[in-house]
């Protein structure tokens, strides 16, 4: 049982907890603690700063969902600027996959 984490669900779309850790005991008494929902999004606490910190946000949250959506219009927009360049198809084409080979979108 977390001490210092009280969500059950998560607090952006309300899924299920599916997981909780409590280790590494801080000299101050506390522990880190971590929640995760079915959802993906965890919640971590920090005994150091006695907060809750970093985590994974919820991919339901509307900020998330934002996020995504510009960041799939930006890579879009990178791919057609890419194709508008004075280069030959075949060198276009090397540059736009050295450029996404090394990009993994959530």
């Amino acid at each position: 049982m977390l001490e210092n984490i009280t969500d059950i669900n998560c607090p952006e779309c309300g899924s299920k907890m599916c997981g909780e850790s409590r280790r590494n005991r801080h000299s101050n008494g506390y522990y880190n603690e971590c929640r995760e929902f079915e959802c993906g999004a965890k919640i971590k606490w920090s005994p150091n700063f006695k907060a809750i910190v970093d985590g994974t946000k919820c991919p339901n949250s509307k900020e998330v969902k934002e996020r995504k959506k510009n960041r799939s219009a930006a890579l879009e927009n990178i791919s057609t600027y890419i194709f508008t360049l004075d280069l030959h198809k075949s060198d276009a084409e090397k540059i736009e996959s050295a450029v996404f080979g090394c990009y993994f979108p959530d």
